[in-house]
């Protein structure tokens, strides 16, 4: 059996769904701990150095973790082989589905002998990927608003795919009248009345425009690690982006029923 070390909970579990049997999936990544800037302990970098493989973003995401990966046997990085530079290419269903076969083709370079167990796993992981692509853009096809107001960019790449914009206004926890009179403007133009909030995400200034605008203040989930309650297996990722989905909707107003 192959140990697969992660440090994201997506990456976690479109692991264990691609390698099922076959492998041991360690994830690194704790429930309420910024994954971009945890620190990697002496047990955990002996995990990393000792696994068959280890999956992650690359390019500096995680740089803790990416350091002790250095020594490790086997790595791959999603972000490199993907492109682009925004790091979250799992918010994007169809960087997902394109992720499948490259988790597959790391497991099967590491243990030849369940080639095709792994290659199933893929295929069903892409399945799962292009039914979420399916749901996001028949979701999004006819909304009539396409702005929504973040901190950061983190829901770029799949915005852009589906004809949105995230308006990330940027983080500081001291802002200026400048800087809250921008960020209330922008979003009082989204038309929302929503600003969202992310984990990990200094969002005082968002917290300061949501109310200078008037606006409600909700959260959107960027799903880097395990829920806080219970079993990592409780929530999906296909629930949870299906979540996100559903909040994303709400705020931008989308029709619940597009005729398909």
């Amino acid at each position: 059996m192959l140990t697969v070390v992660t440090s994201l909970y997506p990456l976690a579990q479109a692991v264990s769904e691609v390698g099922g049997s076959q492998v041991r999936v360690i994830d690194l990544a704790r429930s309420g701990v910024d994954p971009a800037t945890m620190p990697v302990d002496p047990q955990e970098r002996r995990e990393i150095q000792g696994a068959s493989l280890v999956v992650d973003i690359g390019d500096g995401f995680q740089p803790a973790v990416e350091s002790a990966a250095t020594g490790a046997r086997r790595t791959l990085a999603l972000l490199p082989a993907l492109g682009g530079t925004n790091p979250y290419i799992w918010l994007d269903p169809v960087l997902m589905e394109k992720a499948a076969p490259l988790i597959g083709n790391a497991l099967s370079r590491a243990e030849p002998a369940a080639r095709s167990v792994f290659a199933t796993g893929a295929e069903d992981l892409e399945s799962e990927a292009s039914s979420l692509d399916i749901d996001f853009q028949n979701s999004f096809a006819v909304c009539p608003d396409t702005t929504f107001v973040t901190s950061n960019d983190a829901f770029a790449r799949m915005a852009a795919r589906y004809g949105l914009t995230d308006h990330a206004v940027g983080t500081t926890s001291q802002p200026d009248a400048r800087e809250v009179r921008a960020a209330s403007s922008a979003i009082t133009a989204s038309r929302t009345g929503t600003a969202f909030s992310e984990p990990y995400v200094n969002d005082v200034l968002i917290s300061a425009a949501a109310q200078a605008a008037g606006a409600k203040e909700a959260g959107l989930s960027t799903l880097e690690t395990p829920p806080p309650s219970g079993s990592r297996t409780e929530v999906s990722y296909s629930n949870q982006m299906e979540n996100d989905l559903h909040t994303l909707t709400d705020a931008l107003q989308c029709p619940t029923d597009t005729g398909n």
